[in-house]
């Protein structure tokens, strides 16, 4: 009985070694590497305004143009004089993927009362930007202008923004 009694033992220990050695068996493991990058901050300066140019408004509703690159077209008024897109400088010491945010449309005004609004147009939406370089935004725009629009010198201000992608 007691030779029963060892060998039942044995038996379970030698199991129960078996087991443990097998889960060990299982086991693995590897490693991983943490990575961050630190980009250098980004500068955006406005160094042109958005110009529509000199309007003369007509007796119906018109419309003036000026594209991102400040290419002019007047629909039902007469303008004259200089126009041309804000111009945009943004410069970065990081190579990066940018997103461009610009306002959706100003709202312009001048001292007699009167206002108009400025649909906002960027030449991107997006810069590829180079260590070390600067790199051109422009923004022209879509101006309403009413019939027998109140004279005077109209100004009002927009956003734009540069942020990493």
């Amino acid at each position: 009985m007691m030779l029963r009694i060892r060998s039942a033992m044995l038996v379970t220990a030698a199991l129960a070694a078996g087991l443990l050695s097998h889960g060990a068996a299982q086991a693995a493991s590897t490693t991983a590497k943490a990575n961050a990058t630190i980009l250098a901050p980004l500068s955006i300066s406005n160094t042109q305004g958005l110009n529509f140019g000199s309007i003369l408004p007509g007796t119906t509703a018109g419309t003036v143009s000026v594209s991102a690159l400040s290419a002019r077209n007047c629909s039902s008024l007469v303008c004259s004089g200089n126009a041309f897109a804000a111009a945009f400088t943004v410069i970065s010491d990081s190579s990066a993927e940018t997103v461009v945010t610009v306002d959706n449309s100003v709202d312009i005004s001048s001292d007699s009362g009167g206002s108009m609004t400025v649909t906002l147009l960027p030449s991107a939406t997006t810069l590829s930007l180079t260590s070390g370089t600067t790199s051109t935004l422009t923004v022209g725009g879509s101006l309403a202008v009413g019939a027998s629009q109140k004279t005077g010198s109209y100004t009002g201000t927009f956003s734009v923004s540069v942020d990493y992608n």
